[in-house]
Parts: C-alpha cells; structure tokens; sequence
C-alpha cells in the first residue's frame, strides 16, 4: 500500500506539506538579531515565521509527486556569507567540495534558485560552487538546497519502508548541514 494522505486528509485541499528541522530557538533568535530583522516585529509568531526563512534547515517534504528530503538554504545573506566566509579557506573548500561530490555520489542534486523563481541543479560540486561564490559577490538574493527526491510510486514509498528512508536520507544530510549551518561557536565566520 502506497502513503498518500492527501485526498483523505482535508477534501484535497493540502497538496504540499514541508517540515524543517535547524537550530535551537536561540541560535535562531541571536542569527536574526545579527541580521537586525527584529528591530521592528514583536510578537513571537512573526518572529519565529521570520527565523524560519533565515536559517539552514534539513528538510522534509511531501506532494503530490513524492517525498523530498532537503538540506536548504533559504535567502539568509547572514548563513551564505558565514559559508562563503568558511569557503575562502583552501582546504574548508576541498571539505566542501568532497562532501558534496560524496552526496551527488548518493543520488542527491544540489540547486540554486534565483531571485525570480527560475533554478539550476548542477552535477558538479566544483560547478556549484563557483555559481555560489559568484552569487555571494554579486550580492544577489537566491536559495540552494541539496536534496533528493522520492518519487510517489516508488518502492520505497510504502508504509513498512519510508520512514527508514526519510531517516537514511536525513543522516547522510545531517555532515553537510553541520558543515554549513552557522553556529555561535562551531562554525561561525561572520565578520562584524
């Protein structure tokens, strides 16, 4: 039996459901007062919707197409330049660089979006890599995700396996998001 809880779930109404997992509340609080976005908003829902969109974040996904498990970047200047700021580093770049090879080894593609909604998925780390840095420099506004997708009727998507794959799937993830998550302590590189 395949898992799709759509049509039964709310009359169809829901056809894409994400969840994403990050940083403890106040990492997420302290990245978000460094970038200033709370000067201004005060209640508390605002506030954690705000820190949503301004953290790294694993990822889990479903719709109508299937499941997606994602490391994602969202348009956080403060989390790309952390990692740009790591990846001036020779040898953080050739840790980046064979961590990302070692995930599209796995079957996972890493994207940039744009600004406009367009994206690029690149099957080199070397390419990606380029494309990242040339955005960061160019201070233009985009998102990347690293990710894998699952399609609705595979195999795997059965009630007795897709857990284990939505876990497999999160711990081959999980070094890449250490690697690229601002920390306070363990990885930051911004400079102010």
């Amino acid at each position: 039996m395949f898992i799709w809880p759509f049509p039964i779930a709310n009359g169809g109404w829901v056809d894409y459901l994400r969840m994403g997992f990050g940083k403890q509340r106040e990492f997420i609080y302290e990245l978000a007062r460094l970038s200033g976005v709370f000067s201004e908003v005060s209640d508390h829902g605002t506030r954690d919707q705000i820190a949503f969109h301004y953290v790294t974040q694993l990822q889990i996904s479903l719709s109508e197409h299937g499941w997606s498990v994602n490391l994602y970047m969202d348009k956080s200047w403060l989390e790309q330049r952390n990692l740009y700021n790591k990846l001036q580093d020779k040898n953080s770049r050739k840790e980046f660089i064979h961590i990302l090879d070692s995930l599209l080894q796995e079957g996972f593609i890493s994207s940039i979006i744009y600004h406009d909604g367009s994206w690029e998925d690149f099957e080199d780390a070397r390419e990606f890599l380029r494309e990242f840095t040339n955005l960061v420099d160019q201070e233009e506004s985009f998102s990347f995700l690293i990710g894998k997708h699952l399609e609705r009727y595979s195999p795997e998507n059965h009630a007795a396996s897709i857990l284990s794959w939505v876990k497999d799937q999160m711990q081959i993830l999980l070094g890449a998001y250490n690697y690229t998550a601002w920390h306070p302590s363990a990885n930051n590189y911004l400079e102010f």
